[in-house]
């Protein structure tokens, strides 16, 4: 895709095309927007905003096709795993929320008590990175 996003106004999400080189909005959103970010394949979009959600969208559509709650403080980051398995999102509490991708329900929570700035899986899904705020880099991996 030759695309990519904006926030604007905080709760505004925009679409801009590389190829016809226009602009259209996607979404008006209720609460600001904190982050958003593209699965591996382009096929859908996250929102993570202020309060705390997480929504995931068609990114063709932007039809809603799930909204992960559960995070205590505003949604900080987000990441897909490259094998389609997780969802990671952090908040500015320090959280790190493991999702299912299909039902959103909970996997798993690590708690790092730091404000996370950036969460990143590794190329074959088997580590988690996350850096902090204070230039920490923290790292999990699954079995």
């Amino acid at each position: 895709r030759n695309e990519f996003c904006v926030v604007v106004d905080s709760n505004k999400l925009w679409r801009l095309s590389l190829e016809d080189k226009t602009a259209s909005e996607m979404l008006g959103h209720t609460s600001a927007i904190q982050f958003v970010a593209y699965d591996p394949l382009g096929e859908r979009l996250a929102i993570g905003d202020i309060g705390g959600e997480t929504l995931i969208f068609d990114a063709s559509s932007m039809r809603e096709r799930l909204r992960l709650r559960g995070n205590s403080g505003a949604v900080s980051t987000i990441a897909f795993a490259p094998n389609d398995q997780t969802i990671a999102t952090s908040n500015t509490t320090g959280d790190i929320t493991l999702w299912d991708p299909v039902i959103g329900c909970v996997r798993g929570i690590i708690r790092v008590a730091k404000p996370i700035t950036m969460l990143q899986f590794s190329p074959d899904a088997k580590a988690l990175a996350a850096a902090a705020n204070d230039g920490t880099i923290n790292c999990w991996w699954s079995e």
